[in-house]
């Protein structure tokens, strides 16, 4: 049996101060992995704008690890990495944590990245997760789902 991972987008917006974040492309990707190698999936891209009324855009995505969908006692590291692609208007667009992973054999079950701009004006930003299993250590076959909650606030 083979094994497909994949990763589900979720975005949260704050209800407070508007700033915008938009998909480009599907908010969902999977592949078929074979052996215990990491394997990375597609990139995903988003656009995100910071408008005219605030002073700059805070981005943050967070995942746990990947879950086999049937036996969820199997969960496996997940890395996530973000980098920025594209900026346009005035604001200043950096990444603050480019890469992160969860670490279940050390406790920390989530994987954070960031990004932000000081200012208004646009982004894109890529996205992209990684399955990550343990070394030496045999990966039962199966689906694996990660989810990734995304944050944009305005500051």
């Amino acid at each position: 049996m083979p094994t497909t991972l994949a990763i589900a987008l979720l975005l949260v917006a704050s209800p407070l101060i508007a700033a915008d974040i938009v998909a480009i492309g599907p908010v969902q990707a999977s592949v078929q992995a074979q052996g215990d190698q990491e394997v990375s999936l597609p990139e995903l891209r988003w656009v995100v704008h910071a408008p005219r009324d605030v002073w700059g855009t805070s981005v943050t995505f967070t995942s746990g690890p990947f879950i086999h969908t049937q036996h969820p006692q199997y969960r496996v590291d997940c890395r996530l990495h973000l980098r920025l692609l594209q900026a346009a208007g005035p604001s200043q667009w950096q990444v603050g944590a480019a890469s992160d992973a969860t670490n279940l054999l050390r406790n920390d079950p989530a994987a954070v990245v960031t990004a932000s701009s000081t200012g208004h004006g646009a982004a894109m930003l890529g996205l992209r997760a990684t399955f990550i299993p343990p070394p030496g250590d045999q990966v039962p076959a199966g689906d694996y789902v990660t989810q990734v909650v995304g944050l944009v606030t305005g500051i």
